[in-house]
């Protein structure tokens, strides 16, 4: 009788198209971590003793060992002494203790590991293409990729350096092709293709 039931699911799921479920990649413990960031196919997270260490793809160097292609299914040391960590698909950027801004892969144009940026940084966010950071004094800065307009500098032109693009901020988030910040008095603010704003700024919400 159970053959015979089992036998008729079979068929109706292959009539009707169908698919069993099949279970996926279990989960796995890969180490302590007090802080953790995936993008693309790459994943980085800070320790403890503020350590980072990545794995996965390293088609863009974004694992930051210098040797592309050469993807990690274990976690490999990165640097010493950071305290934020920001992956995207195609660059790594890290905040170290003293306020230190670390970035590298192919998309930031440090394909030849980590490179410092800028200093006094309490905040960074990556997309595939660019990067933000604030800094202390609220102040924003942005560069990379900027077709989109996510640069929010008024441009369509990239930068390989860091722009201001606006002051008071406390946080912000690259997505792709569009960029979204907070000020201090909770006001959102948005720019670049999703937001059809290519020539500045949009706020979103009072």
């Amino acid at each position: 009788m159970k053959k015979r039931i089992f036998s008729l699911v079979l068929t109706l799921v292959m009539c009707l198209g169908l698919s069993i479920p099949v279970s996926a990649y279990s989960t796995g413990k890969v180490g302590q971590a007090n802080t953790v960031s995936a993008g693309g196919a790459s994943t980085g997270r800070i320790d403890k003793n503020g350590s980072l260490w990545m794995w996965g793809d390293n088609s863009y160097y974004q694992l930051g060992n210098l040797v592309s292609g050469n993807s990690q299914t274990v976690p490999i040391k990165v640097m010493d002494k950071v305290v934020s960590v920001s992956c995207s698909p195609g660059n790594t950027a890290a905040i170290k203790t003293d306020g230190s801004l670390w970035v590298w892969g192919l998309y930031s144009k440090h394909e030849d590991g980590p490179a410092k940026v800028m200093d006094n940084v309490v905040a960074v966010s990556c997309s595939s293409g660019n990067t933000a950071a604030i800094k202390t004094d609220g102040s924003l800065w942005m560069w990379g990729d900027n077709s989109l307009g996510q640069l929010g500098n008024g441009s369509s032109g990239d930068s390989s350096v860091p722009v201001k693009v606006m002051g008071d901020a406390v946080a912000v988030s690259c997505g792709d092709g569009f960029t979204a910040a907070i000020k201090t008095d909770g006001s959102l603010w948005m720019w670049g293709n999703k937001q059809q704003r290519r020539d500045g700024k949009w706020r979103g919400g009072q």
